[in-house]
């Protein structure tokens, strides 16, 4: 099995969910976790979701996580912009 492969099937996505109407509800990628050989989960969470309708749910990653970030990483590599330092009399 590849590293990809194994990575892909040990890590999971962690969402926020919020109640927001009946019926209605918003998920919020919040982190990711890891599964340990002894079947426990490390998380790493970007945010902690709090209030009387929130509720966290783990679940694994999957192909369209992976295309997700794959376009993020793209998007934000594109918008990066490179600057490149002047020589000394450029401007002059």
């Amino acid at each position: 099995m590849s590293s990809t492969a194994t990575t892909t099937r040990t890590m999971k996505v962690v969402y926020a969910i919020t109640e927001r109407a009946p019926g209605k509800s918003y998920w919020t990628r919040i982190g990711v976790g890891f599964v340990n050989q002894d079947g426990s989960i490390n998380l790493r969470l970007e945010c902690v979701p709090f209030g009387p309708n929130t509720s966290m749910q783990i679940r694994d990653y999957d192909a369209r996580d992976a295309e997700r970030d794959a376009e993020q990483s793209l998007a934000s590599t594109r918008s990066r912009v490179r600057r490149e330092p002047l020589e000394a009399g450029a401007l002059a």
